[in-house]
């Protein structure tokens, strides 16, 4: 199944502390695919840094604690919700202005 999950920072982060958050990100989802977009600024323009991230998993909850492992007290989860679109949901990611690629493993857009 896959999932549209967004992550928010709890400490100042601006795009220079970039390379800090990928291997945490590469270790939390390791084998699963998975697509990460930074963004920095909100809908209404104000500096709200988070990720936007599609996992295709079949335990959330296993890959959840997995990133609140490997990312600490650094960044929390704001929102979790099931995809129904892998392929919508990266095209809206990555279509954002501003869009910060993150990492990728895999492709999301293949049947399950």
């Amino acid at each position: 199944m896959y999932y549209f999950i967004v992550f928010r920072p709890l400490q100042v982060f601006y795009l220079g502390d970039l390379p800090k958050i990928v291997r945490p990100i590469k270790r939390a989802s390791h084998p699963l695919t998975i697509a990460v977009e930074l963004h920095l600024k909100n809908s209404l323009d104000d500096h709200d840094p988070h990720l936007h991230v599609v996992v295709r998993t079949n335990d959330l909850q296993a890959f959840l604690s997995r990133c609140k492992y490997f990312f600490g007290e650094r960044w929390v989860l704001t929102h979790c919700a099931p995809c129904r679109s892998p392929k919508g949901a990266m095209l809206y990611a990555a279509n954002k202005p501003g869009a910060e690629p993150v990492f990728y493993r895999g492709n999301l857009v293949e049947p399950c």
